[in-house]
């Protein structure tokens, strides 16, 4: 990538020194997604900068500069784009902080951690707060060994979970221990959790998919695994599973 606008981007902006912070998440070969904003940084503490999104000539800088960011979804991170009395200074790109971790407030955490920077906004700076500690608490959770697929984790942290953990829907990605571990095609990981006492339906109802709806995409020796040790779930989830063209022959086996 030319690094040209680099140097171009700090003249559209009507200010001498700020913070372009651009993430981005590469889902797959073929789609990413890429947010950004500027900010300006006194005492610690950033502040949305108004003239990233003001349009001039009918265009706003955000717009202008749109397609490059969009070409910057790999590697994934946070990508940090310094500028000091009108010159750039450097560019960070951090890529060790998972997004599901953060639900939302990745570009926020890394700025803390990273530089030890904070909102200006009393409401904004609480919020991060509490998201830092929930962050913190999900790592140490057995619904994210299982979004990890860290079989060892997931082995270790289900022993000692409550039944409440065992079932936990994890909101970043709307599913269940049980269910990562058959989206991940997981039997160890899965047995584990059912041996500890998750919940083998969670799910229904709730708009969450079950594990034996994960299972029959993406797992055939869970999905066998639930139809000779639960029949009766089974019996339950095939009737909607057929009606929504599930192929669920191993289930029938």
């Amino acid at each position: 990538m030319s690094s040209e606008w680099y140097e171009t981007f700090i003249n559209d902006l009507d200010t001498e020194s700020c913070m372009l912070v651009v993430q981005t998440y590469f889902r797959s070969p073929m789609s990413g997604s890429v947010s950004s904003m500027v900010y300006t940084v006194e005492n610690n503490e950033y502040t949305s900068y108004s003239g990233f999104n003001i349009p001039i000539n009918g265009q706003t800088v955000q717009q202008k500069y749109g397609d490059i960011f969009r070409t910057m979804v790999k590697p994934s991170g946070v990508h940090i784009y310094r500028y000091e009395n009108n010159r750039f200074v450097g560019h960070e790109c951090l890529t060790s902080y998972e997004p599901a971790l953060y639900n939302g407030f990745l570009m926020f955490a890394a700025l803390f951690k990273e530089y030890g920077l904070v909102p200006a906004d009393e409401k904004a700076k609480a919020a991060l707060q509490r998201n830092l500690k929930n962050s913190e608490k999900l790592a140490n959770s057995l619904v994210y060994a299982c979004y990890i697929n860290d079989t060892q984790l997931i082995v270790e942290r289900a022993a000692k979970a409550s039944k409440t953990q065992l079932n936990t829907v994890m909101d970043y990605a709307f599913k269940t221990p049980l269910g990562f571990c058959a989206l991940n095609d997981n039997l160890a990981g899965f047995k584990a959790v059912v041996e500890s006492g998750a919940d083998i339906g969670k799910g229904i109802g709730h708009g969450v998919s079950t594990p034996l709806e994960l299972a029959v995409q993406y797992s055939p020796d869970i999905a066998a695994y639930i139809r000779d040790n639960f029949p009766e779930q089974v019996e339950k989830e095939l009737p909607k599973l057929k009606k929504y063209g599930y192929n669920v022959d191993i289930l029938l086996k």
